[in-house]
């Protein structure tokens, strides 16, 4: 395999990976929504969905994961 085509190849596996983890924020956020609805009505899911991603952020080791 060449240079250009190992590239690519690893920054396809990258993106999914990041795909895979967006995708797991947004069910986290889905699941989540109605218990932080129900103790604060004013919370839209956008709002909610942002928090569930920052905490997300927080959390050590998610950033620093070891990547393909």
């Amino acid at each position: 395999m060449t240079l250009p085509e190992e590239s690519t190849k690893k920054s396809a596996i990258l993106s999914q990976f990041d795909a895979e983890q967006e995708i797991q924020k947004f069910v986290k956020a889905v699941s989540s929504y109605p218990a932080h609805f129900a103790s604060n009505p004013e919370i839209t899911f956008e709002e909610h969905l942002l928090h569930v991603i920052e905490d997300a952020r927080r959390m050590p080791g998610e950033q620093d994961a070891e990547r393909i």
